[in-house]
């Protein structure tokens, strides 16, 4: 079991990013925790169709999702 040592401090600063993986629909979310405050950085939600092909919808999924 793992303890809270006195030494280790927490960051000032903490970002988390979400990923909900899907090749249909694809979630990615961030937020920022600085002292007590979060603030939510942004979102975003890429849709792909079946009808397209497999190779198409991941080369959207990157397209869309690079400068996240």
């Amino acid at each position: 079991m793992l303890t809270k040592r006195a030494h280790v401090r927490k960051p000032l600063k903490l970002r988390v990013v979400g990923l909900d993986p899907g090749l249909a629909n694809l979630g990615l979310g961030a937020v920022v925790q600085e002292h007590q405050t979060t603030t939510y950085l942004g979102s975003q939600l890429v849709r792909t169709s079946p009808r397209e092909s497999q190779s198409e919808r991941l080369k959207k999924i990157y397209n869309e999702t690079k400068t996240f």
